[in-house]
């Protein structure tokens, strides 16, 4: 599956070019057609068969974090084998009997980082990657009653949802300030601000939510799962911290800065505010930095052992 069959009827060239990180993008699709990306049944599998790590696993309900002792317990790799207590392994275990039960009682459940664990999705993850060139990763959201996982809020980067079984209602408010990061001082939303967005989307339904939108996800008493599709794109504050970085090079920035005021250290400042219009000034540096960001993005594994 690509971008493609995401944004269909629009083309790829102008998503990406008028809504991608811009706009706030709504496109209804045919119910089931991306129940191959992942179905309960693939859930299950996951659950039983992956030691998903808890930064994998999450169960939230109503903005809270459910404690992972509540579901998950630690068992014996070879229980009543005689191995000395140092060498004795241990691994996580969730148990289905509190999942269902916290599930049944509200509780949201997120598989984080769907792309290192399930074929379809890391298939999906790569392509995307091509095509916009940005690090590409995917959680699910399962929920089954009435109450939202997490409250009102925004996220420090672009996602598109995929809906792929069931309903959830979207509200979604605009940004209260321009490009927000964490860190900004982006300003609360306000109680009163008129949604932009407000409806149920549907099984087959895409919706973009660019950076810094509010939104507040909530079920509506069926089975559901989303996909959350993140991407961070690169910014003038990525750019600044890789360019500091280069500056280890330059011995004016690698010389102590003088506690004395004076003319050395106004001097000091002038020969690296040069430096820094000397790289400032070469209309390379950006390409430089974005093709430094995709060198040090970790490959996405595939293996061919049957030689």
């Amino acid at each position: 599956m690509h971008l493609a069959d995401l944004v269909h009827p629009k083309s790829e060239d102008d998503f990406i070019e008028s809504d991608f990180g811009k706009e706030l993008c709504f496109l209804p699709g045919e119910e089931g057609r991306f129940s191959q990306l992942l179905n309960w049944r693939d859930v299950d599998h996951l659950l039983r068969f992956q030691r998903l790590s808890a930064d994998m696993l999450m169960v939230v309900k109503g903005d809270q974090i459910i404690p992972a002792e509540a579901y998950v317990e630690q068992v014996e790799r070879y229980p009543g084998h005689p191995v000395p207590e140092n060498r004795r392994i241990t691994q996580r275990r969730v148990v289905p009997d509190c999942l269902e039960e916290l599930a049944r009682d509200g509780a949201s459940v997120v598989i984080n980082s769907l792309e290192e664990l399930h074929e379809p999705i890391a298939d999906l993850a790569c392509n995307l990657e091509k095509t916009l060139g940005e690090r590409v990763y995917v959680n699910a959201y399962l929920s089954w009653g009435d109450t939202s996982g997490f409250n009102t809020h925004w996220d420090d980067h672009d996602v598109i949802i995929l809906q792929v079984l069931g309903k959830k209602q979207w509200r979604i408010s605009p940004p209260t300030q321009v490009s927000p990061m964490h860190g900004s001082g982006a300003p609360e939303l306000d109680g009163a601000t008129e949604a932009a967005f407000d409806r149920v989307i549907t099984s087959g339904d895409v919706l973009h939510v660019p950076r810094g939108w509010w939104h507040l996800v909530t079920p509506v008493n069926e089975p559901s799962i989303h996909l959350t599709i993140g991407l961070t794109k690169r910014t003038g504050v990525h750019f600044l911290s890789w360019l500091s970085s280069e500056m280890v090079n330059e011995e004016s920035f690698r010389t102590d800065i003088s506690r004395r005021g004076g003319a050395p250290r106004r001097e000091h400042l002038e020969n690296l505010s040069k430096i820094l219009s000397n790289y400032l000034e070469d209309e390379s540096v950006l390409e430089r930095y974005l093709e430094s960001h995709t060198r040090a993005a970790p490959m996405r594994s595939r293996f061919n052992l049957d030689l």
